[in-house]
């Protein structure tokens, strides 16, 4: 019966991912297309969890996570969040974008390390969220990606990582993103 479970959960996970990816592909010919050439895609999903749905309201994530574009137009940058609903297109600031052109070979090869208490001792959670970055640079894409819970710590068992962590190009940029995405209300 637990490899029923898992298969299915395993199964369900692999067609969320290509749903996404499916989506991601269509947008990034869209923008090909236009000649755009400076963009890239920011995820965030969590694992667990509890979803409030009501009839007035239609759940617009994909598969329980939520996809974000950032790009470059003439100049000026904007954010749109994909999903099963029709979302516009929203002007913003610079900041991200220009942080993103700056930092890209940073983004690309930077890795979060564990959460460590101790030389020899690490700390995991069973509910964590992941940030998720779809990287494009002349038509090459990549992927790179962190634990949300690996930038944290705890007074009772400090993260030795936390500082360093969170001083990576890859973490900075994940925040700068919530914040526009805050921000503009895009959750």
């Amino acid at each position: 019966m637990k490899t029923i479970f898992i298969l299915l959960l395993f199964t369900s996970q692999l067609f969320s991912q290509q749903k996404i990816d499916s989506i991601i592909n269509v947008s990034t010919r869209n923008l090909e297309i236009k000649g755009i050439s400076e963009f890239f895609y920011f995820a965030k999903y969590c694992n667990g969890g509890v979803k409030i749905l009501t009839k007035d309201r239609i759940d617009c994530t994909i598969e329980d996570g939520n996809v974000y574009l950032f790009w470059k137009e003439r100049n000026k940058s904007f954010i749109r969040k994909l999903g099963l609903c029709n979302n516009t297109n929203i002007k913003i600031k610079n900041t991200v974008l220009n942080f993103y052109i700056k930092n890209l070979n940073y983004i690309k090869t930077e890795k979060v390390k564990r959460y460590q208490t101790s030389q020899n001792f690490f700390s995991t959670t069973d509910h964590t969220c992941f940030k998720k970055f779809y990287i494009y640079e002349n038509s090459v894409s990549s992927k790179n990606e962190f634990i949300e819970y690996n930038t944290e710590t705890d007074q009772n068992n400090p993260n030795i990582n936390y500082i360093s962590n969170n001083n990576l190009k890859i973490v900075m940029l994940a925040k700068l993103c919530e914040k526009i995405i805050l921000q503009k209300k895009l959750y």
